[in-house]
């Protein structure tokens, strides 16, 4: 069993305030963070300043229009949130670079970070991501990120290994639900619903205050 969701379970049985420094999650409560302006860059690797790829357990962030993508390297649990409809995806492309099916042919050069076009085998956009896909509003038909994935993820190249929705059937209820989450009434009691991959691929959610009180977890 994970790290994240031994530490959720005991919360939420025992009543604890999650608190993510105890397990080396660099995320701070209440949930609040400064989204990157990513312009017409719909792939994103953005985490925290501070978030290290050797933390027990990584938090992914929510990035409005983009798809936002982190190595998974097998050895920590990833989180992400807020969740309203986004999706949690698990995959590797298998081409000479999948910032080409990002971007097309010639743009990719421009938005590789790492300089190594082609270099099937020592490119990080040749390993195993993790990205929360932004289903939201902003851009349009080919250009909004859902589209964007829903190409990708289509492409023979493309080997998705989960691609999971948190809201849940059931979910909408619970997170609705004043007995289960109660009714906002300040910053604290904002209720935030998480997703998460764990170190052995697989998937839960579960939401959670601003004050770090556990509400529901659903595996």
């Amino acid at each position: 069993m994970s790290l994240l969701l031994n530490k959720i379970l005991d919360c939420l049985q025992d009543r604890q305030l999650f608190n993510p420094q105890a397990i080396g999650l660099n995320m701070s409560l209440p949930l609040n963070y400064s989204p990157i302006n990513s312009g017409n860059i719909k792939f994103v690797e953005f985490l925290l300043p501070g978030s290290r790829y050797s933390d027990p357990v990584l938090f992914l962030p929510y990035v409005p229009g983009c798809i936002n993508a982190c190595v998974f390297n097998g050895r920590q649990d990833i989180v992400s949130a807020p969740f309203s409809g986004c999706h949690l995806v698990l995959f590797q492309y298998t081409k000479e670079c999948f910032m080409e099916a990002i971007y097309g042919m010639g743009k990719s050069k421009i938005f590789c970070t790492y300089n190594k076009f082609g270099c099937v085998k020592t490119c990080p956009y040749h390993a195993i991501f993790v990205a929360h896909v932004a289903y939201d509003s902003y851009g349009t038909g080919t250009n909004s990120s859902k589209n964007i994935w829903e190409t990708l993820k289509n492409d023979s190249n493309c080997e998705v290994y989960i691609d999971y929705d948190p809201l849940t059937p059931g979910v909408d209820y619970a997170y609705n639900d004043e007995k289960i989450c109660g009714t906002p009434y300040d910053r604290d009691s904002i209720v935030n619903l998480y997703g998460a991959i764990t170190c052995d691929r697989k998937c839960f959610n579960f939401a959670m205050k601003n004050s770090g009180e556990v509400c529901f977890i659903n595996l």
